[in-house]
């Protein structure tokens, strides 16, 4: 046996590209955190930018405030004034000015002055003086901002916010707002000009930064800088840059910045936020080299474990080989050239034959949970023995919500038993497989075979998902019907929770069962033929009606055998509801004083019925009843029954004409309800669903549903051509959402909604 040198490289590149993996963990990490942490301080930056526009439209509110206070101030318009008696009392004024000025909450500012041109005269919180002692004395040395200053104030229309260096404030440019006494377009004789405490509101600002390197900046309508941090300092911005809530990055004294700007809310400012980038780099940039050391160390490690490993391989590879070819055509296998194909080989064999008894292993554990599962349909849990292997199926819906769903075959016309067998069989294959499929792309479930019918449990994380599921199974019936040419029939049972549901759900899909040879969907679910009623006795219309046929036509002991079946049945449905088991007494109690009025006899003289009692057992009251009866109908002629029945046939078959136009009328009425449905209206008319389906669907050819819905849809087309939205028309039409309104839409036009109204556009266009 020799070694195969190209299988030990193709293992050791395996073993690098192993080891690969980490450093692409750690490539991918690096900027997953850059990621991270730039949202992290964006979130910052966007928070200390709303606390700085805050801090500053406030404190330019105050200055803002105190202009307008001055500017309706009476005395500076009789300060300026030519009135003979008002340049009298011009010092006066002058004086009581600088007063009420110092009077004024000066916490925000540096001071407050009022300058007037004429007079050449400044009233402020330090006194009255001259314009130019003012300034030198006060404002600045600087010939150039002293000029600028003088300009402003002797200016027909002076600009409302001047930065100058100012001796208001030594670390930062200091904050002139200015305000002509008069409204606009007028040549003011006064000028009011505040000087903003810089230091206090920088002082502000940067007290809400999060990080010390954080840089910041006021920009006025001109983009020009304003106030800003001693670190930008000289800083000048293009307006397309100072967007709201856009980002861009700044080179500035060969630092990069992130730039982030947000528009005050009272004026034309702009406050700029700047971040140095390595703020962030600096995070991630110890991420990246941790990373870079790790992988180099596992590198290292790797190598040598792998050199390791390839020398221990070598010898159990060797063993292997010596025991497949020690009872081989090899002998002792030193004939073999490549030892990984001569294993691959003997393998294959050895596992091939196995493949049989794997298979039928598997077959048999499905057909035993299946079994089980065909248990968990027809029976609760508590009443099933607690296997291993039910305990096992049961925690799959454990916690679970879970729906059943039977599919039943198209009956096939064959002309032996044979064939409909093989037939039924070979659908029932396809059913099964098909729906495994379509509802395993969505849903886990199970399956399992209940005669000709496919029962299906499906599981759901969610509880309302019911028309998400009946979307799929109508695909999926379509496609059987296209593809093999066979109908099937889908019943469902409504959403329970826990394995304990699936029975439940089953019992309701059975329910339901009954209505798929009346109704002409091929797709009915419970909440379609039952609602969430109060409990209540079955006790329907027709049962009474043949009750009282049958005492009327003389048969007493069919009218017994019928009574005694109603009273069975409920007193196992209402047996912890003793009040309605009272009314069912007293309502067959009634069908028997009316059949005894259609006999003749006044109902309200039979003494036995006033014995009925829920204090007496409930035998003692079948008992007065059956004899009751039996004494009612004692000595009738046959002739008189028979004729007295075929009136009754005649008289039945005019009700349930008159009875399905009430219906008829009833649906027109009511089709906005989305309560409606086939339940809704058998309570309201006091019948079993089936039964009221299968009178309507005998009278006019269609079932109740269908009617239901074509009464909907034909109001829907209506709304639709008057331009109302599909949203609107759904809810305006009686049904629940849209998704089941375009659903039933397209199936019974052919077209969806939004289709139909452009169609329609279409049409009226031409």
């Amino acid at each position: 046996m020799q070694r195969n040198g190209k299988y030990y490289r193709r293992q050791a590149v395996s073993y690098i590209m192993i080891l690969l993996i980490p450093v692409c963990a750690g490539i991918v990490f690096y900027f997953n955190t850059y990621h991270v942490v730039k949202g992290q301080t964006d979130i910052s930056n966007r928070n200390y930018l709303i606390n700085t526009q805050k801090t500053c439209d406030r404190e330019f509110q105050y200055a803002q405030n105190c202009l307008v206070q001055l500017v309706m101030n009476g005395k500076i318009a009789e300060i300026y004034s030519d009135n003979e008696e008002l340049i009298k009392k011009r010092d006066w004024n002058i004086a009581s000015l600088c007063h009420e000025i110092q009077e004024l909450d000066q916490s925000y500012c540096s001071d407050i002055f009022v300058y007037f041109k004429d007079q050449d005269v400044v009233a402020s919180s330090k006194g009255r003086m001259d314009l130019d002692f003012y300034i030198d004395y006060f404002c600045t040395d600087h010939i150039e901002e002293a000029d600028l200053l003088k300009a402003s104030l002797l200016s027909e229309k002076p600009e409302r916010i001047l930065s100058m260096e100012a001796k208001w404030s030594q670390d930062h440019s200091s904050i002139l707002i200015l305000q002509p006494s008069l409204k606009k377009g007028k040549t003011s004789p006064a000028v009011i000009g505040i000087w903003m405490d810089v230091d206090v509101l920088s002082a502000r600002i940067e007290s809400g930064a999060w990080n010390e390197n954080l840089e910041w900046a006021i920009v006025d309508e001109k983009e020009d800088v304003i106030l800003c941090s001693r670190g930008v300092n000289g800083l000048a911005f293009r307006s397309e840059d100072l967007e709201e809530g856009g980002d861009f990055k700044l080179n500035w004294n060969r630092k990069e910045y992130l730039v982030r700007s947000l528009p005050s809310q009272n004026g034309n400012l702009k406050y700029v936020i700047l971040m140095p980038e390595n703020l962030i780099t600096g995070v991630t940039g110890k991420v990246r080299n941790f990373f870079v050391v790790t992988n180099v160390l596992c590198l290292m490690v790797g190598v040598l474990i792998s050199r390791y490993l390839m020398k221990l391989n070598y010898g159990p590879l060797r063993r292997l080989v010596e025991l497949f070819s020690s009872s081989g055509e090899e002998g002792n296998g030193s004939g073999v050239e490549n030892e990984y194909l001569y294993l691959e080989e003997k393998s294959r064999k050895l596992f091939e034959e196995r493949s049989g008894f794997r298979q039928k292993m598997e077959y048999m554990n499905h057909v035993v949970e299946e079994y089980y599962l065909e248990n968990l349909f027809r029976m609760p849990c508590g009443m099933l023995e607690n296997t291993p292997e039910l305990q096992k199926l049961k925690e799959m819906f454990q916690g679970k919500y879970c729906m059943v769903l039977l599919l039943k075959i198209e009956k096939y016309p064959a002309e032996n038993e044979a064939d409909r067998i093989s037939t039924n069989n070979l659908r029932r294959f396809i059913i099964r497989n098909v729906f495994e499929e379509g509802i395993g792309e969505h849903y886990f479930q199970k399956t399992a075979y209940l005669g000709d019918t496919v029962a299906v449990a499906v599981r759901m994380n969610e509880e309302d998902v019911e028309a998400e599921i009946q979307e799929t199974v109508e695909k999926y019936q379509d496609f059987i019907q296209k593809h093999f040419q066979f109908k099937v029939l889908a019943a469902a049972g409504s959403i329970h929770k826990g394995p304990e549901g699936i029975n439940l759900s089953y019992e309701e899909a059975c329910q339901t069962e009954e209505f798929l040879a009346l109704e002409d969907d091929d797709y009915i679910s419970y909440r379609d033929i039952r609602t969430e009623a109060v409990n209540c006795y079955d006790y329907p219309v027709e049962t009474e009606e043949l009750i009282i046929t049958a005492i009327v036509s003389g048969n007493g002991e069919y009218a017994v055998s019928m009574i005694e079946k109603i009273l069975d049945t409920n007193m196992l449905l209402n047996r912890d509801a003793p009040e309605v088991f009272k009314c069912l007494l007293y309502n067959i109690c009634a069908t028997v004083r009316r059949a005894a009025d259609r006999m003749g006899r006044n109902g309200t003289d039979i003494a036995g019925l006033s014995r009925i009692s829920m204090k007496i057992s409930i035998e003692d009251n079948k008992m007065i009843l059956k004899q009751t009866v039996l004494d009612l109908t004692a000595g009738m002629e046959e002739t008189g029954r028979n004729l007295e029945t075929e009136m009754e046939v005649d008289r039945k078959t005019h009700q349930h004409h008159k009875l399905c136009q009430e219906i008829l009328t009833y649906v027109k009425e009511n089709y906005r309800d989305p309560d409606l449905n086939v339940a809704q209206t058998g309570l309201k008319f006091q019948m079993t669903p089936a039964y009221l389906s299968a009178i309507l669907k005998k009278q006019t050819g269609k079932s109740l549903l269908t009617i239901i819905n074509e009464t909907r849809i034909k109001e829907a087309k209506r709304l639709l051509k008057q331009g109302v939205s599909v949203q609107e028309t759904a809810v305006r039409t009686g049904f629940r959402d849209s998704s089941a309104f375009i659903r039933v839409f397209r199936k019974m036009v052919g077209v969806t909604p939004g289709q139909f109204q452009g169609i329609d556009k279409k049409e009226n266009h031409s």
